[in-house]
């Protein structure tokens, strides 16, 4: 992979440039899957911490991947790099946009405490 490769992942580049730069074998989103919130009735508390712990805890499973993972090439690096953006991102939009939307104050509360641990993980 070359520095120029790396640089337009970083700067999140489109893929069509990569593709220009003959990296292409990035797959590219076919559909996305929508998450299914709980009913005003269901216990918002459970699932936002669920969520967010849930993705706070893989992207910390993918980061620690990444410190062990001596000897593994530069595709799986950026793939165990990519997922972990992934889920810290998942984690803190999610908490992000219920302590701005929700109506509950404790639960807005609640997601603004999982926003600050997401922090923290940068």
């Amino acid at each position: 992979m070359t520095l120029a490769v790396v640089q337009c992942i970083l700067h999140c580049v489109p893929l069509s440039e990569l593709r220009k730069l003959g990296w292409g074998d990035v797959p590219a989103i076919s559909s996305l899957t929508a998450i299914n919130l709980p009913d005003v009735a269901d216990d918002w508390s459970t699932w936002l911490d669920q969520r967010c712990n849930g993705q706070l805890a893989e992207a910390r499973r993918l980061v620690d991947q990444l410190k062990t993972g001596s000897g593994a090439g530069s595709s799986d690096v950026l793939s165990l790099w990519n997922d972990a953006n992934i889920a810290l991102a998942n984690a803190a939009s999610v908490a992000s946009l219920i302590s701005q939307v929700h109506p509950d104050d404790v639960i807005r509360a609640e997601a603004e405490v999982a926003e600050l641990e997401a922090s923290r993980f940068i």
